[in-house]
């Protein structure tokens, strides 16, 4: 599919987001990695998974990654440009409002880390969707 103006735009935009969210925290020496499925495991010795079907989930609640934490920014915002490609083609796709798989998620507590859908939540957290 082709990347549109607008869908380059967005992802310029969320790059700039990014760059400024890093300087940001590291001003105020905070870190600005997207937290690990694996790292939180770690910690909280969560073991149990079980499917639970589709359901829709708070995007806001969505606050890591099994394996693309370091593609993004704690915010989601994408880290580098390599991501674009992928990034503009979900954003277009979401701009015309037509349907994309659904993401796969760990839940742990509230809180939702990514298996499969990265770039998708990325996006939609940009656009500020619910």
């Amino acid at each position: 599919m082709p990347m549109t103006n607008t869908s380059k735009s967005h992802f310029n935009s969320a790059r700039l987001r990014s760059f400024f969210n890093s300087v940001y925290s590291m001003l105020k020496k905070e870190d600005d990695c997207l937290p690990s499925l694996h790292e939180i495991v770690d910690i909280t010795k969560a073991r149990n998974e079980k499917y639970i079907g589709l359901r829709e989930i708070p995007v806001d609640n969505i606050i890591g990654s099994e394996g693309r934490y370091e593609d993004f920014n704690k915010k989601f915002f994408p880290k580098n440009d390599a991501l674009e490609s992928r990034w503009s083609a979900i954003d277009n796709i979401m701009g015309q409002n037509k349907p994309l798989p659904p993401i796969s998620v760990f839940k742990i507590d509230d809180f939702y880390f990514v298996r499969d859908g990265n770039h998708r939540v990325s996006v939609a957290k940009s656009r500020k969707q619910v």
